[in-house]
């Protein structure tokens, strides 16, 4: 039969192990965050690249279809007119995939997030628990 302080002692490592595991699990969810949030960052920046080379050749488009109507053209601007025009449909695809690439990643990092705030919120409910046993510990009986 164990006695109060070997319970308490008991008791007080296993919450200082629940504490470690609780502490690495932290870890890893902010690694996680880290990583999804560098992820959601980078897809932004994409967005910028994309929108400058959308704009780009949405304007060399409209310059060439401005010099003459489109059945008129020499043969090799009605080729880099149709190319530009492949270009943009892929931009515009491109943007698409990634707009849900960033909506993803954003639900992803709110998710770990929250899990986060969890875990700390559990991480400091067990220390108030282990200093309670420690206190318990150093009572004299």
């Amino acid at each position: 039969m164990m006695h109060g302080g070997e319970l308490a002692t008991e008791r007080s490592t296993l919450l200082g192990t629940r504490t470690q595991l609780a502490l690495s699990r932290l870890q890893i969810e902010e690694a996680t965050a880290a990583r999804i949030s560098q992820q959601l960052n980078d897809v932004r920046r994409e967005a910028v690249g994309l929108t400058a080379k959308r704009a780009e050749l949405s304007e060399q488009i409209k310059d060439m279809e401005s010099r003459m109507p489109v059945q008129d053209l020499a043969r090799d601007l009605q080729l880099q007119l149709k190319q530009y025009r492949i270009e943009l449909d892929e931009i515009t695809a491109t943007e698409q995939e990634r707009s849900t690439r960033e909506s993803d990643l954003a639900g992803q990092l709110q998710a770990v997030q929250n899990h986060l705030a969890e875990s700390r919120a559990q991480i400091g409910e067990m220390e108030r628990s282990l200093d309670a046993a420690i206190q318990q510990l150093l009572q004299p009986h």
